[in-house]
């Protein structure tokens, strides 16, 4: 009955010399049942411990898979709520700090802010650069933001150079010290692999309960204060229901705003320049009009930062040079020998591709590039300085010439002013309409004259609306003035009346005998002419 021959044993003869009895072979059989249950029991023992050992290295490694499970399991976890690039949580994780920070604020009775982040000009980075550095750019952003943000808050990174930061019991105030602290984490240069990166970042910030009472909402409402923060150039803002484009009116009057562009319907109006060394009109600046079919006339600081923020900018750029290049190009077929000035924006700054999308409109209108002027505001030239000068520079290689408008409200240094390839500097309304009750603002407008006629610049006075600015002016020696004195703007037609019908002389390709200048305005002229002789 065993399972295998283990052995055998063998009688060869007994003691006594006797034959072998069945006795004997009882006994032989007995102990060899014996002897063979000692070596089965042996062997089971030793399969026994084998099969112990087998078990403990199973279940050694068994452990090992399961720690490994669990680590992959925890990492995976951990990859699900936080970025990959900065460790930051991420959007998944943010809203869910936002919720659980929302629940304990309502509990409590307690405030709570939000700051949504977006750095600055981060693409030219990337474009520039490479995405590699932009990256190792971000994990050094991230790393400032995170050392001055307290341990119960909460910074994360939503996507591409965009961040947000939870911060429990905050009001207006102290999320107000908060976006400071963010904001001075980046004056000092970034720092990566020997390039020192001068980055800024414009943030929103929106309080629980003032403006939502749902993550969602507060996430909606962060989100518009930061892009007009953005627009604004100001760091930060706080949430202004007036900038709120989800306002039932508001998205109104955007969708209103797109189909009119999509159809070409935003019309152009002409406000005449005055030359004060001729005393003749000799160019106009062209300014965007829209008049709603139900709403009537939508002032432009009404629409077009709704563009801004929508980016419809770029097409309605576009489309108010054509529109100010075909309706210059008659006058001109008219016999009115005039400059057009059409304005770009902050945004037409950071087009590469404008240049090409100018000369194509040149080329198609036929229109002389001389006699084209555009005009930048300094806050947009010196938002992204070194951007700007790639892009007026091949705008001025083109033979286009280009203006500064509002000189004096910006930033802008004269180092930098001198690099820039413009030709005019428009000196702001703000300085010119008070400048014959205020001596300050004429010391201003007299000093930024000189100076740009230092610089080899003409001047253009804003904002004249009365015979004693305009005098001012002229004694000041300024080359061109601008306002309600001169003209109101007109639409095209009105503004052609005007050339035909003004009190001024126009600048014309032919013999008009034009309109003489009145005799306080030649008296001045002449004093003006005397005081260059001396």
């Amino acid at each position: 009955g065993k399972r295998r021959f283990l052995g055998g044993i063998a009688g060869i003869t007994k003691e006594d010399g006797g034959e072998f009895n069945a006795e004997d072979f009882d006994i032989l059989s007995t102990f060899a049942g014996q002897v063979s249950i000692a070596i089965e029991n042996a062997m089971f023992y030793e399969e026994l411990d084998a099969a112990k050992q087998n078990a403990e290295s199973f279940r050694q490694k068994l452990q090992c898979t399961n720690n490994k499970l669990i680590r992959t399991n925890q990492e995976l976890q951990h990859l699900a709520v936080h970025d990959s690039l900065t460790s930051l949580p991420n959007r998944t994780l943010i809203s869910d700090r936002l919720q659980q920070n929302v629940l304990g604020a309502r509990r409590n009775r307690e405030p709570l802010a939000l700051i949504m982040i977006d750095l600055d000009h981060f693409k030219e980075v990337n474009d520039t650069l490479g995405h590699a550095m932009g990256d190792r750019l971000l994990v050094g952003v991230g790393s400032r933001f995170q050392a001055v943000l307290r341990e119960v808050d909460t910074l994360g990174r939503l996507g591409g150079d965009e961040f947000a930061a939870v911060i429990p019991q905050a009001d207006h105030n102290a999320a107000a010290i908060v976006a400071g602290k963010l904001q001075a984490a980046l004056e000092t240069p970034v720092e990566v692999d020997g390039n020192h990166f001068s980055i800024a970042a414009s943030m929103g910030v929106a309080i629980y309960p003032e403006h939502g009472s749902t993550p969602s909402a507060l996430l909606k409402s962060a989100d518009i204060a930061m892009y007009v923060s953005k627009r604004e150039y100001n760091g930060f803002s706080f949430y202004d229901p007036s900038n709120d484009t989800s306002n039932a009116d508001r998205l109104e009057l955007l969708h209103d705003l797109r189909i009119a562009i999509r159809e070409d319907k935003l019309e152009v109006a002409f406000q005449p320049k005055l030359d004060l060394g001729q005393g003749r009109i000799i160019g106009a600046e062209a300014l965007a009009r829209w008049n709603h079919p139900v709403r009537g006339a939508v002032p432009p600081d009404e629409f077009i930062p709704m563009m801004e923020q929508t980016g419809l900018i770029r097409t309605f750029t576009l489309q108010i040079l054509r529109k100010a290049i075909d309706h210059c190009r008659i006058y001109h077929q008219k016999g009115y020998e005039l400059d057009i000035a059409v304005n770009l924006s902050m945004h037409s700054l950071r087009d590469t591709e404008l240049p090409e999308r100018i000369a194509e409109i040149l080329g198609e209108s036929h229109f002389n590039e001389q006699h084209l002027i555009l005009e930048i505001t300094e806050s947009a030239i010196m938002q992204d300085p070194e951007n700007s000068l790639l892009i007026v520079t091949r705008l001025s290689d083109m033979g286009i010439r280009l203006s500064v408008d509002d000189f004096g409200t910006g930033y802008s240094s004269l180092s930098y002013l001198k690099r820039l390839p413009v030709q005019q500097l428009k000196i702001d309304r703000s300085f010119v309409s008070d400048m014959e009750k205020d001596n300050d603002d004429a010391t201003i407008v007299r000093s930024t004259i000189d100076l740009a006629h230092n610089l080899g610049l003409q001047t253009v006075a804003e904002g004249v609306e009365n015979s004693a600015t305009l005098d001012s002016l002229l004694e000041m020696n300024c080359d061109q003035a601008q306002g309600y004195l001169i003209s109101r703007p007109l639409p095209p037609e009105d503004f052609h009346n005007f050339l035909r019908s003004s009190q001024w002389d126009i600048k014309h390709n032919q013999t008009t005998g034009g309109c003489a200048l009145t005799d306080a305005y030649e008296e001045t002229a002449k004093r003006r002419v005397s005081m260059r002789s001396r």
